[in-house]
């Protein structure tokens, strides 16, 4: 009996799409620890609004660098779209003869969350990490930065707010800067068993972010109208489950 290879596809978030403009989705397929490239013939994609009707249908596909991709024009998306959740993304792949099947969900919103935190932020604070990059030893953090990003937009979206809503980027500055840290010197620990400091600094920031997290203070734009205003929520906290101020509108609104 033939077992199917269970394909990784690496979404890390839903998908973003900015409404009036052209969007680019992906699809990155791994298995093993390689990228899996998929046959460009027969390989589709199509995105559906929340009522089920097909904003891209069965569209063919690009492959760069071996990722699947899709550029939404801003024309199926205008600026007249209403900002909202609850649309889908599925991709029919052909791999290795076979069509493979992946689902993503997405977000039509005003803009995306970008991170605050550039790399220049990480060796201002140690001196030590620059010397990593003057000397080769590590290409850039850059990877961290967006690694900590990432988990910052999806830890709001487990606590019930949504990370494109943020009107005030360096809300998250501590939050998203003492995650990246963490990681970094994580990743020296595994690199090295002599010296013990990269642990206790990988720990040190560890706590300092679920610190980040308890002081976390947001404006949220949840009447969508891209300025802050009288009617929007009260500043939020980053921690469920508590709401100040007005309710939150539907979750998919």
């Amino acid at each position: 009996m033939t077992v199917e290879t269970r394909y990784s596809a690496r979404f890390r978030l839903m998908d973003l799409l900015v409404r009036g403009e052209d969007n680019t989705i992906s699809c990155p397929v791994y298995y093993d620890g390689g990228l899996v490239v998929p046959t460009l013939a027969a390989s589709v994609v199509t995105v559906t609004d929340p009522d089920g009707t097909a904003l891209v249908s069965a569209q063919a596909v690009t492959i760069t660098d071996g990722v699947s991709s899709f550029t939404i024009l801003a024309a199926s998306l205008p600026s007249t779209t209403d900002p909202k959740m609850g649309y889908a993304v599925r991709w029919t792949l052909q791999i290795e003869g076979k069509p493979y099947h992946f689902r993503n969900t997405a977000a039509v919103v005003l803009s995306r969350f970008y991170n605050p935190v550039d790399e220049t932020d990480l060796t201002d604070i140690h001196s030590d990490l620059r010397a990593y990059l003057d000397k080769g030893s590590q290409r850039s953090f850059q990877p961290f930065l967006d690694d900590a990003l990432f988990d910052a937009e999806r830890r709001l979206l487990r606590n019930g707010k949504r990370p494109w809503l943020v009107l005030d980027s360096w809300g998250l500055y501590d939050v998203i800067r003492t995650k990246a840290l963490e990681r970094i010197f994580r990743s020296f620990q595994t690199s090295t068993s002599t010296d013990q400091k990269y642990g206790k600094l990988a720990d040190q920031y560890a706590a300092d972010y679920e610190k980040a997290w308890q002081v976390l203070d947001l404006n949220l734009d949840y009447d969508q109208d891209d300025l802050p205003s009288p009617g929007d929520s009260d500043h939020q906290a980053g921690e469920p489950p508590m709401f100040l101020g007005r309710v939150a509108p539907s979750w998919y609104s």
